[in-house]
């Protein structure tokens, strides 16, 4: 296999696990940022009037707990908060909360917050709106797809189903206090890298008196405000996303006016920034244009390692994909290395599960190329493939590595006798299609996590984000298992027979992870491109020079 440029991202691994578990009971220390600046040498920073950032989706919703994808989250990071700020190496430090400790017993986490947050519109923020945030989130009549976030917390069933708020384990202590509780014991890490990274805060001040059946309808998700560094302005579908500086955001000013996304395809990112049409790309660019940007004088880019992994998905609701040896044979049909080299220019590694080679739970039993064609036809004979079945991949055109893997696909499936007709269609009703079961193949992906829960959400049967639409529950229970598992020991053995059984009964088929590579101007100062894979920008700090 190919290992990652960066080995110490296996170094960031084992520090984690080793302090991970220890916390429960303990005051949480608050580690100073190790964020890589990867900036020129600072002086005669400017104040900035607008930058223009590169996204390949604009999010299908401004409604945080009703996004379909990672995509929403780039935006929302800059118009509303979270409890807590995820580094590259795992660490967190405050946000808006100041401070935060677990009960010994690993059941509840305390959040102290901080008391001069304040709305767009200058209404205080509480921990009210953190409560209320949980109700919109686990209401059964709110059309929500983060639901699952919610189904550790008490008073939820194992969807994240909340029937009595009286009973969900979210609570306002005071204003300033809040806290979760837990049906089981809950590492703290787990909780801040995984869930609490998806937990918006929503105005309680405004949307008290919208039904939840009515919340996602409400005209407010077209000019939603946040507690962000940014406040939204206005949005042009298809063309522009624009945010303007709050001068009264509570960790510092922002040292630019306004922000504008442009949503474009991946392939057109290089152009865009070598023109000066962009600043910046948040995503990655195509990976095939890395070292021409390398190259380029006054644009600063690098692979780095990341934690994100791209899979084929397989829609298990229909007849012919029930059988397993389908399945298998589809995943080792699969050539993943003509992938990583011609999609991604070698820059990435092939996956057998949701975790990177380097993360210390992955399961070294597994780590084996499944390519093997001749073996692949031969399962689908004794499975009683039909030959003459067509069936339909469908993918999308505005990320060039997953376009390029959907077209390698659909030759290493022809070379074992299998017809795919690809249908290629805009992102958000690729998502739509996956989730109601109108495709037989799609390709996705995840940002990844150093904690190995991550992809629980995807083994959810009847989850918003089962996009495999499986209903065997035994890959959901074993998730959970080591999600609740509370010892270093303990999570390794669940995480190993949980890959084991995604590499026997392949549902999902794991097909690379590739690094990450955001792109920018030298001018951007103190910007934290490796933080970026956990969705955290930290645009008010980032200073310019120009």
């Amino acid at each position: 296999m190919k290992k990652l440029k960066k080995s110490s991202i296996c170094l960031l691994l084992v520090l984690l696990i080793v302090g991970s578990l220890s916390a429960c009971g303990k005051k949480e220390e608050l580690p100073e940022s190790n964020t890589s600046t990867d900036s020129i040498p600072q002086g005669n920073e400017v104040h900035k009037d607008v930058i223009t950032i590169g996204i390949d989706n604009e999010p299908n919703s401004y409604h945080p707990y009703n996004a379909t994808s990672t995509s929403g989250d780039k935006v929302f990071d800059f118009i509303y908060d979270r409890l807590v700020y995820t580094s590259f190496d795992g660490s967190f430090s405050p946000r808006l909360a100041d401070s935060w400790e677990s009960s010994d017993d690993g059941k509840i986490i305390k959040f102290h917050l901080n008391p001069n947050v304040k709305w767009h519109d200058g209404e205080p923020f509480t921990a009210q709106d953190m409560v209320f945030a949980a109700h919109v989130g686990t209401a059964p009549e709110s059309t929500v797809t983060r639901r699952s976030y919610f189904s550790a917390l008490d008073g939820t069933d194992d969807s994240g189903v909340c029937n009595d708020f009286e009973k969900l384990g979210v609570v306002a202590v005071d204003d300033h206090t809040l806290e979760y509780h837990f049906k089981n014991p809950m590492a703290e890490s787990t909780f801040l890298s995984i869930d609490a990274q998806r937990y918006y805060p929503i105005p309680y001040h405004i949307l008290k008196d919208v039904p939840m059946s009515e919340m996602e309808k409400s005209e407010y998700w077209q000019h939603p405000i946040g507690t962000g560094a940014f406040i939204f302005d206005n949005m042009i579908s298809g063309e522009s996303i624009t945010v303007l500086a709050n001068k009264d955001y509570f960790l510092g000013t922002p040292n630019v006016e306004r922000v504008v996304f442009k949503p474009m395809s991946t392939a057109n990112y290089s152009a865009a920034l070598m023109s000066g049409e962009l600043d910046c790309v948040i995503d990655d660019v195509p990976l095939s244009d890395l070292s021409l940007l390398e190259s380029t004088p006054g644009i600063v880019a690098e692979s780095r390692p990341s934690m994100k992994y791209t899979y084929m998905t397989i829609n298990c609701e229909k007849e012919y994909f029930k059988d397993v040896r389908v399945r298998k044979a589809f995943s080792m049909a699969i050539n993943r290395s003509e992938i990583i080299n011609q999609g991604l220019y070698g820059n990435g590694i092939l996956a057998v599960s949701p975790l990177n080679p380097d993360n210390p739970y992955f399961n070294k039993d597994i780590a084996v190329d499944p390519y093997n064609p001749n073996e692949a036809k031969k399962l689908l004979e004794e499975a009683g493939w039909d030959f003459d079945r067509e069936i339909t991949f469908v993918s999308y055109n505005t990320n060039v590595a997953r376009e390029a893997a959907t077209l390698i696909i659909q030759q290493n499936l022809a070379d074992i006798g299998v017809k795919v007709k690809i249908q290629m269609v805009d992102w958000p009703t690729l998502i739509v299609m996956a989730r109601e079961g109108q495709s037989d193949l799609s390709i996705l992906g995840g940002a990844g996590s150093l904690d190995p829960d991550d992809s629980r959400v995807l083994m959810q049967p009847n989850g918003a984000q089962n996009f495999c639409n499986f209903t065997d529950s035994r890959y959901y229970e074993l998730a959970q298992r080591g999600r609740n598992a509370l010892t270093t020991e303990e999570k390794m053995e669940i995480y190993k027979e949980y890959q084991q059984l995604l590499y026997d009964e392949p549902t999902y088929i794991w097909l690379y992870h590739d690094n990450a590579a955001p792109v920018y101007k030298d001018t951007i100062q103190n910007i934290p491109a490796d933080d970026f894979i956990h969705l955290n920008f930290k645009a008010h700090e980032w200073t310019f020079t120009e």
